[in-house]
């Protein structure tokens, strides 16, 4: 990107984003699914705040992000390139994958990049 590309992406509000909406169906979906992490290539994994979901259809003042890591300790991992995971899958032809990931060890630190690594 040009350097004022850059700048305007920073300035692009999260609203903007595309990114999963917080509603209980949702939350029941990722628990009945068995999957074992949330992961997007968007600059927000959880649209945040909710203007759209009513309130009969939320989570009762909770966002998936709480939901997600501190009830059920399923990482988030946002900035993923996933179209390049896609190309990956599809020369395999294999859609399933062990992935790991070796974040930085930064003593003290937090948001480090996830150095994710799909394992075929």
């Amino acid at each position: 990107l040009s350097n004022q590309k850059k700048a305007d992406f920073g300035n692009i509000k999260p609203e903007t984003w595309v990114s999963v909406e917080t509603y209980r169906e949702i939350a029941k979906w990722l628990w009945d699914s068995g999957i074992v992490a949330g992961v997007g290539d968007a600059p927000g994994w959880e649209r945040i705040p909710n203007y759209n979901s009513p309130p009969e259809a939320g989570l009762l003042g909770y966002t998936l992000h709480e939901i997600m890591l501190g009830g059920w300790g399923m990482p988030i991992g946002e900035m993923f390139d996933l179209e390049g995971l896609s190309e990956v899958c599809k020369k395999y032809n294999r859609y399933s994958f062990f992935i790991t990931s070796a974040p930085l060890h930064v003593r003290g630190g937090v948001g480090s990049p996830p150095n994710a690594i799909a394992i075929f």
